[in-house]
């Protein structure tokens, strides 16, 4: 299936996600009930897995993927969203796809927060927090049945 989407400008995006996460550690900190924030925007784990960040508490570690949304697309405040198509390897979904796997690194939860103006503020944000081995079971099945559609379709 072909992406029709507009272009993505990754260098764009991170820089607007870094200005977030500087202007709003104690945010995240408070979001995840940690004590310690750890960026990792644009190393491996970041380009690889979809890891922005590790939150700690105490000795535990917990990987977080951030989706930082800008005020323009508050009438979506509510709503979970996904970036990239699921058949790419680097795509957000792929990303919560591998928490199923035991065999790589994924995030543990996705904090997808909403309302992020240019400067990296929140005058009025919502935050969506989504435990991504749950999320990927169902997101999973409903991939198999859109696939299984189209297969069906297809040998009809």
């Amino acid at each position: 299936m072909k992406d029709l989407r507009n272009t993505y400008d990754f260098k764009k995006n991170k820089e607007y996600e870094e200005t977030f996460i500087s202007t709003n550690t104690d945010l995240i900190l408070d979001l995840m009930g940690a004590d310690k924030y750890i960026d990792l925007s644009q190393t491996f784990l970041d380009v690889d897995s979809g890891i922005d960040g590790v939150a700690k508490t105490g000795k535990e570690s917990i990987g977080i993927a951030l989706r930082i949304r800008k005020p323009q697309y508050s009438r979506y405040r509510y709503n979970f969203t996904l970036g990239h198509h699921f058949d790419k390897d680097n795509s957000q979904v792929h990303a919560i796809l591998n928490s199923l796997r035991p065999d790589v690194l994924a995030p543990n939860f996705i904090l997808q927060i909403n309302g992020v103006d240019e400067n990296g503020y929140c005058k009025e944000c919502d935050v969506i927090k989504i435990q991504t081995d749950v999320f990927a079971k169902t997101l999973n099945k409903k991939i198999k049945n859109l696939i299984d559609g189209r297969t069906r379709h297809i040998t009809d």
